[in-house]
């Protein structure tokens, strides 16, 4: 089933895979980290022409076919999706013009980026996602000219690119056919980049806030006719959806390589990971969803390429690949946990060595100094009766005294014995203090004891936490669970997610950043005042053995068994009116 390549595909794969492996890959961790891209980062991709590669030769591009410039971007998006959506993106803006513009469009499209430049295609709005006919941006005409005025939302190349392909509204009351398309120079006055989004991933793509003020423009700008944007935009995202599916394939692609590698390096007991049968069937799983879809992609790009408008398939490719991007992303981690116990154990067994090690080095020297300090009056004694007997037998000292200087000399050495076992008991305590210590200089979480909301939304402003030092679980998350919304927060096992809920109910404080409920920091209010706030289901749930009747009555001792089924109702675990609560 695989993808069979042309030699021109193949020469063209190979010099985008090593290009983007070894000049670029080396520096995307830390821009990653920064959270934003480096202009000069990019010249990688312009020198390739990757921003050219899909333009008509007629305007200057490459004209290379949709199916050649998705194998292009699969391997790009190996190295990193946003990179490579920096660039496709282009194209997604340029899709409007090569569809329904002009002649003219089109190679002014192409003069803004040919020369390493950037295109934004401004849709989205706050309110405005999923129901583009909900947009507030409006275009009034003014002679002859437009007037925009309005804000775009969650704009890939927002504040880098230098031609905006920007949709507003020319008729409010006429609704998804009230929108028009227009092309925007980025240097036109009124046009302005905001604020820029905070995301935990994909941090390489310039998104951000696209403002737009009184800004004018001529009747040329319209893409299309009036009235027809809203058509324009679905046209463009139909061909779109595919690009950003093939993007999907470079990071499933990715995530199985790294997983075989790991597999393959790996010990557990004696064998390699990859030696598991387990662990061969979760790889051919993975293998398996990355293969077919490209297989997919590669299809809708066939038909993209027969002039086929693929509303139905391109809509089919995005949820499939999609999905099954996720189901591999997320066995990438299970792989790499298989080994996880045997890193705990042996990090249990360094803690227990090093804690073995303290005992017998504070063993070692209480133990010398007590035995010394005893040898040391126990040869004291010693002499003392040699030194008698000698005396005694020269007759210049008689028994009773010299018994009495021996008793009085025994009791002399008996504190200092006994100073000398304390001390080694006091030495032996050392580490025992320490530890205690170490708990009592455990900060308290204190804070207000009086505690009322203004609402209950909880946001994420730039939280960074570790269990441990050096080991990150969250960092720079940012991100608003509005109140009276359903707010999900999805990945795989250890992404954080367990955290990121305790950290919102303060169970620990972040390292950095703030959680705020209801415009509150939660490290300024007591823990007690904080949890009255908040009702929360662990994943980890005890059963007491009894009925589930009886447990659900431990939040309530005396409510009736009329309460305990409003309860279980309204947790939405009674499926049944007769369900019965037995063991």
């Amino acid at each position: 089933m695989a993808i069979t390549y042309t030699e021109e595909q193949r020469e063209l794969v190979k010099l985008v895979r090593d290009v983007a492996r070894n000049e670029v890959m080396p520096y995307v961790a830390a821009a990653d980290k920064a959270g934003e891209c480096p202009r000069e980062l990019y010249q990688w991709g312009f020198d390739l022409g990757l921003h050219m590669v899909e333009i008509p030769e007629q305007f200057g591009g490459m004209g290379l076919s949709y199916e050649t410039c998705a194998m292009m971007f699969e391997e790009l998006a190996w190295v990193d999706a946003a990179y490579a959506d920096t660039f496709v993106t282009n194209f997604v803006a340029f899709r409007n013009i090569l569809l329904n513009g002009t002649e003219e469009q089109a190679r002014h499209f192409v003069e803004k980026t040919e020369n390493n430049g950037f295109a934004a295609f401004c849709l989205t709005e706050a309110n405005a996602g999923s129901d583009v006919a909900a947009m507030r941006t409006t275009a009034v005409l003014d002679g002859d000219e437009y007037v925009l005025n309005g804000t775009k939302t969650f704009i890939t190349n927002g504040s880098i690119s230098d031609i905006y392909v920007v949709f507003a509204k020319t008729d409010p009351e006429a609704g998804a056919h009230g929108i028009t398309g227009f092309l925007i120079d980025g240097d036109t006055p009124g046009l302005a980049a905001g604020a820029k989004e905070h995301k935990m991933g994909f941090r390489l793509s310039d998104t951000t806030e696209v403002v737009l003020e009184n800004v004018r423009v001529p009747q040329s700008a319209v893409i299309g006719e009036v009235g027809q944007g809203m058509s324009i935009a679905l046209n463009a995202l139909n061909l779109s959806r595919a690009f950003i599916s093939t993007l999907a394939v470079g990071i499933m692609q990715r995530a199985l390589d790294e997983a075989v590698a790991y597999a393959k390096q790996r010990k557990q007991f004696g064998r390699r990971l990859i030696d598991f049968e387990m662990v061969q069937q979760m790889l051919a799983d993975m293998a398996i969803k990355t293969e077919a879809a490209r297989v997919l992609v590669n299809n809708c790009m066939r038909q993209m390429d027969a002039g086929e408008m693929v509303r139905k398939d391109g809509a089919i490719v995005k949820t499939f690949v999609t999905d099954a991007m996720q189901e591999v992303l997320e066995c990438a981690p299970e792989i790499k946990a298989c080994n996880q116990k045997a890193r705990y154990i042996a990090d249990l067994n360094r803690r227990l060595d090093e804690a073995e090690q303290d005992t017998i080095r504070g063993e070692l020297f209480t133990g010398s100094v007590v035995t010394a300090a005893q040898s040391f009056l126990k040869l004291g004694i010693a002499t003392t009766v040699l030194t008698g007997v000698t005396l005694m037998s020269r007759g210049d000292l008689v028994l009773i005294p010299f018994l009495m200087f021996l008793i009085a000399a025994t009791r002399v050495y008996d504190p200092i014995g006994s100073m000398f076992a304390n001390m080694a008991a006091v030495f032996a305590c050392e580490v025992r203090i320490e530890r205690m210590q170490e708990i009592e200089n455990e900060k308290r979480m204190t804070g207000m004891t009086e505690y009322d909301p203004d609402g209950y939304d909880i946001r994420f402003e730039h939280v960074t936490f570790a269990y441990r030092e050096k080991e990150d679980v969250l960092r720079d998350v940012s991100f608003t669970a509005k109140q009276g919304q359903v707010t999900a927060l999805v990945g795989p096992s250890g992404g954080g997610k367990s955290t990121a809920a305790k950290l919102a109910a303060r169970f620990w404080d972040p390292a950095e950043g703030t959680v705020r409920l209801g415009g509150v920091d939660v490290s300024t209010v007591d823990g007690e005042a904080l949890l009255k706030n908040y009702a929360i289901v662990f994943q980890d749930v005890a059963l007491f053995a009894d009925t589930v009747m009886e447990n659900i009555r431990l939040g309530k001792r005396d409510a009736t068994d009329e309460e305990v089924l409003a309860a279980a109702k309204a947790a939405q675990c009674l499926l049944e009116k007769k369900m019965h609560f037995n063991k």
